[in-house]
């Protein structure tokens, strides 16, 4: 069977957040009325080692409100390893934040998604 395009999807991103060195980075992908937020991809990376890396995705699912981390202490390019997307309730945000990398280092985040129709 041959692809299909979702009509009642409205992709967005690349979302990106680039701060000043040592400013934690962050983007909100917003609730909005009558849809779900589906997270695709997450990219970051810091520019040296940081000092308590961490890359945090939070968003509610069933009305639980949901936080998964991963840690990172060495720096440069990563992806965070999404299984299958991340699908959120109806009309609620998903926020994914990367830990300020401490002193001179710089983070970078970038995220990619769409919404559904809940």
């Amino acid at each position: 069977m041959p692809d299909r395009i979702d009509l009642r999807k409205s992709n967005y991103g690349p979302l990106t957040s680039y701060p000043a060195a040592a400013t934690i980075a962050t983007k909100t992908i917003p609730a909005t009325a009558e849809k779900k937020n589906v997270l695709t991809s997450v990219k970051y990376s810091y520019s040296a080692a940081p000092t308590a890396g961490k890359i945090t995705i939070a968003y509610t699912k069933l009305g639980v409100s949901v936080s998964e981390e991963l840690d990172d202490y060495i720096g440069g390019p990563r992806r965070w390893p999404l299984d299958e997307e991340i699908v959120g309730d109806v009309n609620t945000a998903i926020v994914i934040t990367l830990a300020s990398g401490g002193g001179t280092v710089v983070g970078k985040l970038i995220v990619s998604g769409y919404q559904i129709t809940g």
